[in-house]
């Protein structure tokens, strides 16, 4: 929007796609105004400890740096306590805390989402959001504020549930993967089948599944498979999956 350049921090499986703290500090330059992290994470299900965002914290004031942390699956985390970048109050004042009813409470099509900063952010932001999409209509804001009097947590078991039938069926297939601790994402390794990422979800979805590459998240070899569907529907999906890994195998024998 102002001619800003983003630079990745590439993760990995073997880091268990949490960013290292050297190559963090290694990205910044006296160009560097903010720092953006998601967690728990969108594509990996990651979620960030309480050392590591501390770590974030302590960058953002050594050098002068704006956080920008999307939390949009804050209330969808299966072990563990989850921290928010809110928590620290010494880096407090300079976070821009994202968030959505999306997730939380599966109002995607409604679109109302919200931002925690301090006043002078938060004045600055209300500049661009009023111009760019103006308001969030009515209806919407008045369900908003019924939803924060739900009770959520029978998602959460009901995601759990679903997310540790997923583990054991991918360990059958030889899908090695850790549980993602939050969100509704697996995300998997498929770069020892012989193609690429975008041609491997182009395949299965002739068989019926769809899948999103890895590439659409700056990681090739990957697939992102979501979760946020019925048991039935997963069931179906773990068939298709096993029948396009088998024969994928004997085109490669």
């Amino acid at each position: 929007m102002v001619g800003g350049i983003p630079v990745h921090i590439k993760t990995t499986k073997e880091n268990k796609y949490i960013p290292e703290e050297k190559e963090l500090e290694k990205a910044i330059t006296n160009k560097t105004k903010a720092i953006i992290i998601n967690s728990p994470n969108n594509p990996t299900g990651v979620v960030y400890d309480k050392e590591f965002l501390s770590f974030i914290s302590r960058l953002s004031i050594e050098h002068d740096l704006i956080i920008i942390s999307d939390e949009v699956y804050d209330a969808l985390v299966y072990d563990g306590n989850y921290t928010s970048m809110a928590n620290f109050e010494e880096s407090r004042d300079r976070t821009i805390l994202i968030n959505s009813f999306s997730k939380t409470w599966s109002m995607t099509g409604w679109r109302v989402g919200y931002t925690i900063a301090n006043e002078k952010i938060v004045s600055q932001l209300a500049k661009i959001q009023s111009h760019s999409t103006s308001n969030v209509n009515t209806p919407s804001q008045y369900a908003a504020l019924k939803a924060l009097e739900i009770d959520n947590s029978y998602m959460v078991k009901e995601f759990k549930k679903r997310r540790d039938y997923l583990y054991d069926e991918f360990k059958k297939l030889g899908l090695t993967n850790d549980k993602p601790k939050g969100a509704f994402y697996y995300f998997i390794d498929i770069s020892n089948y012989g193609l690429s990422d975008k041609e491997f979800c182009e395949k299965l979805l002739e068989y019926g599944l769809a899948v999103v590459p890895g590439s659409a998240f700056f990681s090739d070899g990957h697939i992102r498979l979501s979760f946020a569907a019925s048991m039935d529907d997963l069931q179906k999906a773990v068939e298709i999956l096993k029948k396009f890994l088998t024969d994928l195998e004997k085109e490669m024998s």
